[in-house]
């Protein structure tokens, strides 16, 4: 299929591609879907449908590589809301607020440190520190388990660099 084919096709596929989508998933996640499935069928490199049982063949080619994909956007949302729903069980809150005095010693000197960190960082270590594994991690932040304890030793040493500041700081 040439260029001018696979536009016309896009234009024959996408509305209907677009509003089977559009009653699954939200507008934006739609468009991205719909994408994709046309990118699919531009990678396959078809002839161009010539006769009307041809353009349905194309039509469920299409309509299948959507459902594939509203289907793994399905089983992706379970796999965050799950992993979502694991880490609040793990977190801990304090049953009190401390008081001054008490945010400037241990703990709260680390929590008031750790809203100074990048955003990254900040995830790396509230995951481990809430008990997940390195894979957990890695699942969660979608990189290698390598990549994840990477950035959690590249974490610890900015947070152990701002620690010492402090240290120093305050022996001054």
């Amino acid at each position: 299929m040439n260029e001018q084919e696979f536009e016309a096709v896009f234009w024959m596929l996408r509305p209907r591609l677009l509003r089977y989508a559009v009653a699954q998933l939200d507008p934006a996640t739609s468009e991205d879907m719909v994408a994709e499935t046309l990118l699919a069928i531009y990678r396959k490199d078809l002839a161009y449908p010539r006769d009307p049982g041809e353009v349905r063949g194309l039509y469920a080619l299409a309509f299948a590589i959507l459902a594939g994909l509203i289907a793994n956007e399905y089983r992706a949302r379970r796999r965050r809301t799950a992993l979502t729903e694991k880490l609040v069980s793990r977190l801990e809150f304090p049953a009190t607020v401390p008081s001054h005095e008490e945010r400037l010693t241990g703990q709260w000197e680390v929590v008031d440190l750790l809203r100074l960190i990048p955003q990254a960082d900040r995830s790396v270590l509230l995951l481990f520190n809430a008990g997940f594994t390195t894979d957990e991690v890695a699942d969660i932040l979608g990189c290698s388990p390598a990549a994840a304890a990477k950035r959690r030793t590249r974490a610890k040493a900015r947070l152990q660099s701002m620690l010492q500041g402090r240290q120093v700081a305050r022996d001054a």
